[in-house]
């Protein structure tokens, strides 16, 4: 107030403002127009380096001017009735393709498939693996990898944007064709409905849930979750009982046993679809006192970042121990479940920045593996991309899927039975 009554009036000049606004237009299409040149682009694997190299405002504007998606040429003109109805015509079904009489499909009462927050096998945190730990800190996943369908999975993040990783399994998309700015969730999906395998399962008559052990508005869930097709939401706020390690604001994840419980039961005599979304091992991953070590770590991790790696690791070994318990229980109630045939599905949505702390680079493959007691054979380890995760899930329950998965097995079929051709 007191430097407006210090100030001079200036008189208005139609000149001024119109000069100003030209100013403003040219530095905002300006900028729009740089980062379309090819020493503006970022490497969607590489944005932390782009960020050491070029710093916070190159980034920033780089990161936001990437953020849309433009329609491609023809777009407008595209019939996508008569795309699909090419699909559909095309497809070569379950039975036809995997030659069975009656899918496993058909007994199952429940599928579950849970996204394991930074997963990664701690023997891969260590040049020497195994023996860089005094035992082994996740037992029971390991077990599950060794006589369970499991394998790898390329994603589309690493170290964040967990919903990226999400949105290619519900949907079966591929972010690799979206600008790494893009958010499906925030730009896409929380406005528009889209097809989805929550879709399928409730039209196959099971009940849809999704639950997450964080807060319910987080990248728009709470929104986005009714817009993917799931009937209800449960997330941190609706869960009674909710533990955390002191200090963080990470939620146990042995919190979603007992939720699973109550959605199980609360619909005894319907089939249940529940994708869920864990929290635990979530970074930063602060390293912990040597009297807190879980078990002895015998690598000193040469070379890596921070003052104590050591001691990260062991934080992150010690939650590692948490979630394989929490696993083996979640097992151990399914299959108590006198019955009831399970289907459960385990995938790690990126790999944790530890990773990189300690190797030096960035890992865009991480793991899946899952659990049945629908007598599933056991086939060779898969490498995938993350988007094809569910069309795998629907291949391995002898089902037809949605139409992107029909996409994605009418074409591996194709290409299979061609390489028998030659």
């Amino acid at each position: 107030i007191a430097l407006s009554r210090l100030e001079k009036p200036v008189k208005f000049s139609l000149t001024r403002v119109v000069g100003s606004l030209v100013l403003c237009i040219t530095c905002v299409f300006g900028l729009g127009a740089v980062t379309t040149l090819d020493a503006f682009k970022l490497n969607d694997r590489e944005l932390s380096e782009t960020y050491n190299n070029k710093g916070f405002i190159y980034s920033f504007i780089s990161y936001a001017f990437s953020s849309n998606v433009s329609a491609p040429d023809g777009y407008e003109s595209t019939d996508f009735n008569t795309f699909i109805d090419k699909i559909e015509s095309e497809y070569v079904s379950a039975q036809d393709r995997l030659g069975f009489d009656s899918s496993v499909f058909d007994e199952v009462d429940n599928v579950i498939a849970i996204q394991v927050e930074s997963f990664v096998d701690p023997y891969l945190l260590s040049a020497m693996g195994a023996e860089a730990y005094e035992k082994d800190p996740i037992p029971f996943i390991r077990y599950l990898c060794e006589n369970y369908n499991s394998g790898t999975v390329e994603v589309p993040v690493f170290g964040g944007s967990t919903v990226k990783s999400e949105f290619e399994f519900i949907t079966g998309l591929n972010m690799d064709y979206v600008p790494v700015g893009y958010n499906p969730y925030t730009k896409q999906i929380l406005k528009t409905s889209t097809d989805s395998i929550t879709r399928f399962f409730k039209n196959n008559g099971y009940s849809v849930t999704a639950m997450h052990n964080y807060r319910g508005e987080f990248f728009n869930r709470d929104k986005v979750y009714e817009n993917l097709g799931f009937d209800r939401y449960i997330p941190m706020e609706l869960m009674s009982g909710v533990q955390k390690k002191p200090g963080t604001i990470w939620a146990n994840d042995s919190i979603l046993l007992e939720q699973l419980d109550l959605i199980l039961n609360k619909d005894e005599n319907n089939k249940n679809f529940v994708f869920t979304v864990t929290v635990q091992l979530h970074g930063n991953y602060f390293p912990i006192d040597k009297d807190d070590y879980t078990m002895e770590i015998y690598d000193t991790f040469p070379g890596a970042t921070g003052e104590d790696v050591v001691g990260s690791v062991a934080y992150y070994v010690s939650q590692a121990q948490e979630v394989d318990k929490f696993i083996s229980e979640l097992i151990a109630y399914l299959d108590s479940r006198e019955n009831e045939k399970s289907f459960v599905v385990f995938y790690s949505d990126h790999m944790p920045t530890l990773y990189a702390d300690i190797h030096g680079e960035e890992s865009y493959v991480t793991q899946f593996f899952t659990w049945d007691n629908l007598g599933l054979q056991k086939q060779e380890d898969k490498k995938l991309q993350l988007y094809e995760l569910s069309t795998y899930v629907f291949d391995l329950l002898q089902v037809d899927g949605i139409v992107t998965h029909k996409l994605q097995q009418n074409y591996s079929y194709l290409k299979e039975w061609e390489m028998t051709l030659a």
